[in-house]
């Protein structure tokens, strides 16, 4: 039986794909690059925000930066970009604009996706718990997190920072639900492939939910254990 849920946040949880191209698209502007439309960002988030400017900057920017980069040009080559740390010094001026930028505006083009309020109170009902574990700089995910789910008793939000690692890593989730846990009691609800590593890393069963950033096709070809359609779907789940 599931005792508790670690739900990924965007995608997931909240609509903020708006807020995220936004965002991006604001230090793109600033510098009379060429922005990108809010649906081309659903293929660039995932792996948290200094490589979703990344992977927005203009190809000619990324082209230099592969040459210097050689190891990290790689990683792209072979799928695993998002387990490379990029270049403070050069990545810096980008990400600084971005995140103060997002900071005052943290939902932008943000809202809970239809059915989740409701599907967590079923939640709390049954006392299943559950917490937030994001790739989302962990400043601006909070200040969604407090605005939505104010008043809620959860276990709390975990996101990257100087002591926890980016997912697929599994250190903020442990910061959730403890190192004692038991993985058949223990489901992972995520719209990404990051997700499904996560979970994998995390030896608990992953639930893909197909209404987030990511295709149908794509959500089936990383194997999870479950495909939901719909927040309420979760629920069948539980038992």
């Amino acid at each position: 039986m599931i005792k508790t849920v670690i739900f990924d946040l965007d995608g997931t949880l909240a609509d903020t794909i708006g807020g995220i191209a936004c965002a991006c698209n604001y230090v793109l502007s600033k510098r009379g690059f060429r922005t990108h439309p809010i649906e081309d960002y659903k293929a660039m988030v995932g792996n948290g925000l200094p490589l979703t400017i990344f992977r927005a900057l203009p190809d000619d920017i990324k082209k230099d930066y592969y040459h210097n980069h050689p190891g990290y040009y790689e990683a792209v080559s072979q799928g695993q970009e998002g387990e490379w740390e990029l270049d403070e010094n050069f990545l810096s001026p980008y990400l600084n604009d971005l995140l103060a930028f997002y900071l005052e505006n943290p939902l932008l083009e943000t809202a809970l996706y239809p059915q989740i309020w409701e599907m967590l109170e079923v939640l709390d009902k049954r006392g299943v718990r559950w917490g937030i574990h994001t790739n989302k700089t962990k400043g601006i995910a909070e200040k969604i997190a407090d605005h939505y789910f104010a008043g809620r008793s959860y276990l709390g939000l975990s996101g990257p920072d100087k002591d926890t690692e980016r997912k697929p890593g599994v250190g903020g989730a442990i910061q959730l639900i403890g190192d004692d846990f038991d993985q058949d009691e223990v489901l992972y609800v995520g719209d990404t492939e990051v997700d499904v590593k996560t979970a994998r890393n995390l030896g608990v069963k992953i639930a893909s939910v197909s209404w987030g950033f990511r295709s149908l096709e794509h959500l089936q070809a990383q194997n999870p254990d479950f495909i939901i359609h719909r927040p309420s779907e979760l629920l069948d789940l539980l038992d």
